[in-house]
């Protein structure tokens, strides 16, 4: 989790977004995935 965390904020503003627009299709029970728990 501390590495993805790490990568995410290396990330571009417009690369963050790009990833949160791809996350935003995946669902678990009523939550939604972020960089970290996606990549867990």
């Amino acid at each position: 989790m501390i590495v993805a965390k790490f990568a995410y904020d290396r990330l571009t503003p417009a690369e963050q977004q790009k990833l949160a627009q791809a996350l935003a299709g995946l669902d678990r029970t009523g939550k939604s995935y972020n960089a970290v728990t996606a990549a867990c």
